[in-house]
């Protein structure tokens, strides 16, 4: 006859929650980014490449100007998802342009941390 051990459902299905609970922070914090993209004037973001397609050669990483105008949309994607631990702070930051600093917070953070 089957057996079924409860204790280690409970802690199968508590990982399998958690990890989909970064899964769903993860995308909001994509979300986020394009949403800042788009409140910051972004229609488009030209590419150097087809992110489909397979690398033919590692690209050398160019050091990082300070002046906006150096610096392609597609860099600065580019950029993000190589780090996505940035994106949720790209994000704020483009909201944030524009804004009163006496203006109360009017955005608040969607994501909340699990129990």
């Amino acid at each position: 006859m089957p057996v079924i051990n409860i204790e280690e459902n409970i802690m199968r299905l508590r990982d399998k929650i958690d990890k989909m609970t970064q899964e769903l922070f993860r995308m909001q914090g994509v979300l986020q980014t394009f949403d800042g993209f788009k409140k910051g004037g972004l229609e488009t973001i030209d590419l150097p490449n087809d992110p489909n397609q397979l690398p033919v050669e590692k690209p050398v990483e160019k050091p990082v100007e300070n002046t906006h105008s150096s610096i392609s949309g597609g860099e600065i994607l580019t950029q993000l998802m190589a780090n996505p631990s940035t994106m949720a702070s790209a994000a704020a930051a483009m909201t944030s342009l524009g804004k009163d600093p006496n203006q109360e917070e009017e955005l608040e953070s969607t994501q909340e941390k699990p129990e």
